[in-house]
């Protein structure tokens, strides 16, 4: 399966497709995958191959990709930044940048994937019982007791895409995302 095409694909059959160019989004969907590959956010299930897992990890890290900078290249290299926050994901605070430098993280796609992934696996320690929308409560807020319209909204975009790619994701912290039968 290739991972990259599957999420730009869903990308592409968004009610409001994916902005940004054709390359900003290769880009950031080849740093996307890697990160998912290097870290899933979810656990392997016994009956699978891990390609769920992977798969719908790239689709959350996509999906915050989508609603928080819809992969314009200007977002991505940090020309335009919103609020201080920075990359295609809008990392913000010293956390999020994990040590590195607002530069480091402007000039590599794939570093700021894996810090956006870093914060995700945050809320999931946080909140070990927590499903996908608490996860991404916290990535917005800080607290995944804390939903917010970008929660919201980024979550919509994660059904649209699981959707597309025919990928049930999981209800809750235990279960694991599978596909479509």
């Amino acid at each position: 399966m290739d991972l990259a095409a599957l999420v730009l694909a869903a990308l592409a059959a968004l009610p409001r497709p994916a902005g940004g160019t054709a390359e900003s989004r290769k880009v950031a969907v080849d740093a996307i995958v890697a990160a998912a590959a290097e870290r899933p956010l979810f656990e392997r299930a016994t009956d699978g191959d891990g390609s769920a897992e992977l798969a719908a990890t790239a689709l959350v890290l996509a999906a915050v990709a989508q609603h928080e900078s819809a992969f314009d290249p200007r977002v991505g290299s940090c020309q335009i930044r919103g609020g201080g926050a920075i990359s295609y994901f809008q990392l913000l605070g010293a956390y999020s940048l994990g040590g590195h430098s607002k530069a480091e993280v402007c000039a590599s796609p794939a570093l700021a994937a894996k810090l956006a992934l870093r914060v995700l696996h945050l809320q999931k320690r946080r909140c070990k019982q927590c499903s996908i929308s608490s996860w991404l409560a916290g990535y917005a807020s800080g607290s995944p007791s804390r939903p917010s319209r970008t929660s919201r909204e980024t979550e919509k975009v994660l059904v649209a895409l699981a959707r597309h790619a025919s990928l049930r994701l999981p209800r809750s912290a235990t279960a694991a995302p599978a596909w479509e039968r």
